[in-house]
């Protein structure tokens, strides 16, 4: 597919735009672009969790990045989709930012 993906903030608007940076670079069309090893990735998602002074279990985090990065990966593979959506434990129209975690 060479469509671009729509930012992150145009699905959700409410999302943090930092972590929106994080999963737009991942989801890029551009293979340059994206994060090269998942690794660096980890290191941005955990750097943005650090900074916003929330924590957030490795389980709760893995959710959120399916449930978001599902959806936006619809548009790629509808079975992977709905496996993620399966496996999600979130409503499928979540959404989440550090300052609005459940305590």
């Amino acid at each position: 597919m060479t469509d671009p993906i729509p930012k992150l903030t145009s699905q959700l608007a409410d999302v943090d735009p930092w972590l929106a940076s994080i999963v737009d670079r991942a989801l890029s069309n551009d293979p340059d672009q994206r994060f090269q090893r998942a690794e660096d990735m980890r290191e941005a998602l955990e750097e943005f969790i650090r900074a916003s002074g929330d924590l957030v279990p490795d389980v709760q985090l893995s959710r959120v990045i399916r449930t978001v990065c599902g959806d936006l990966a619809a548009r790629r593979d509808p079975a992977l989709h709905e496996r993620a959506r399966e496996r999600s434990t979130l409503p499928a129209s979540s959404s989440w930012s550090p300052s609005a975690r459940s305590r």
